[in-house]
């Protein structure tokens, strides 16, 4: 099983630009959530989905300089982005990350990654970490079928479904063999752990040692959705 994770990043954010190269626990916010995302296990790839504007090219350079692989393609059509990261690095699954959470949990993951492992007899289409109940800001976690995904491409029709590449997966989510994780509710508090504003940098490095990172996730359960 080839298992492919994708970040969607660009620096023209509107709140807050440039803000994945700014420094943030004593190096880049990008090269914070990548380093996190390198302490999974049964991972294939690691893949930057950027776009081809000169405002980005800087990020382009420093990933080539550390040997990390990239996407460039539309602005805003992130759907169409990830297309392009499956059709050129071809995997089973994809685990889409956003550029903006230095916090992901690493642990969530890959206890999200062992179980489609564990259960590849059910032939598991869809897996969240957002549903049924939403999870802190900046945990967000899916890891989708790549057939699945492809698929969907001729319905992706509005601006808000080619810039929100999963709104139609959970549009239909019972449509497919989709499970979500349950949790307790430490991880569903109105705690905001992703970087939108200048302030946010200052504010949140105090986490970095919080339970975002460290903190050990024993009691996950998987519920068919």
């Amino acid at each position: 099983m080839i298992i492919n994770i994708i970040i969607q990043a660009r620096t023209s954010s509107k709140r807050f630009r440039g803000k994945i190269l700014k420094s943030f626990n004593q190096k880049r916010l990008i090269f914070n959530i990548i380093d996190n995302l390198k302490k999974l296990k049964k991972i294939n790839k690691i893949i930057v989905a950027t776009t081809i504007n000169n405002s980005d090219n800087q990020l382009c350079n420093l990933l080539k300089k550390n040997k990390i692989s990239l996407v460039r393609g539309s602005e805003n059509n992130v759907y169409k982005r990830f297309r392009q990261c499956c059709v050129q690095n071809k995997c089973d699954y994809l685990i889409r990350i956003s550029a903006d959470s230095p916090f992901i949990n690493s642990d969530l993951i890959q206890k999200m990654i062992n179980f489609l492992i564990k259960n590849s007899n059910k032939k598991i289409d869809f897996i969240t970490s957002n549903y049924p109940k939403k999870i802190l800001k900046g945990q967000s976690i899916e890891i989708i079928s790549t057939k699945i995904f492809l698929k969907y491409e001729k319905k992706i029709t509005t601006l808000d479904e080619k810039e929100h590449v999963f709104s139609k997966i959970y549009e239909n989510i019972k449509r497919f063999n989709s499970w979500g994780v349950i949790y307790s509710e430490e991880f569903s508090s109105d705690l905001d752990l992703c970087i939108d504003y200048p302030l946010d940098i200052l504010k949140k490095r105090k986490f970095i040692s919080n339970f975002t990172l460290k903190k050990r996730i024993n009691k996950i359960l998987f519920k068919k959705i």
